[in-house]
């Protein structure tokens, strides 16, 4: 097809896929230095950072969940649950509390110095995945493949918007339903629950003056990840 120069596939996405995502997120924090002797210093601080709901102006949104029974069209029920339609898209996660400790301590405020830290950092949602997921599944948005262009879909047709596997799509579509399609393709969903990704970073230096221009120092960094984002599968079937 491609030598001879005839259209081979035709791929068109009906329904709204660009209305805007909104959040709200407040936070505030909270530190301070504590002298506990001359030799010691602690530092001790608290944020807290609440993560609002995330959710679609006018709710077109179409979410595959995994616990909700109920049949999907002409394709009836199955194990991996139905769609949901509607806001919120992720609910909100309103308790997100950062700890955050700092010491040096300077025994005896002779040469050697030790020091250290941890913090926990809260990271909000990410949203370009999940403008690629509930804002293009159905029966929100309906994605039709065509392979054949024998009249009345002809290429012609299609580019003037006037071929019958549009106009139908797009009566499914402004239906809200599933029409006849017993195959949905790949569907890419999003945890309703999802956490928001933090990481936990913690250090311990010891530093040792051998001369007023010399010091050593020897350290130790690390973090852990925890809820981070990620794609996996959920269809064993």
């Amino acid at each position: 097809s491609f030598l001879a120069g005839q259209t081979a596939e035709y791929e068109q996405l009906f329904g709204p896929s660009t209305e805007p995502f909104r959040t709200r997120i407040f936070s505030t924090f909270a530190q301070d230095d504590w002298h506990i002797r001359p030799d010691l210093i602690i530092n001790l601080g608290l944020r807290w950072e609440y993560q609002g709901a995330i959710t679609v102006a006018g709710g077109k949104y179409s979410l595959l969940d995994l616990n909700l029974p109920g049949d999907i069209g002409a394709a009836g029920t199955g194990p991996l649950g139905s769609f949901k339609v509607g806001n919120p898209v992720i609910n909100k996660n309103p308790f997100n509390m950062a700890p955050r400790l700092g010491f040096a301590w300077n025994p005896r405020q002779g040469p050697l110095v030790v020091r250290g830290g941890y913090g926990i950092y809260y990271d909000t949602f990410y949203f370009t995945p999940l403008a690629d997921e509930g804002r293009t599944s159905p029966p929100v948005a309906v994605n039709g493949v065509l392979f054949n262009f024998a009249p009345p879909n002809t290429l012609d047709a299609l580019l003037a918007g006037t071929a019958p596997f549009q106009t139908q799509l797009e009566a499914q579509q402004a239906s809200g339903g599933f029409g006849s399609s017993k195959n949905f393709g790949n569907i890419t969903t999003t945890d309703p629950n999802m956490r928001n990704p933090y990481v936990q970073e913690y250090d311990l230096f010891v530093d040792y003056s051998v001369t007023k221009s010399l010091v050593v120092t020897a350290g130790y960094v690390g973090s852990k990840g925890t809820h981070l984002g990620a794609f996996v599968p959920v269809n064993n079937y």
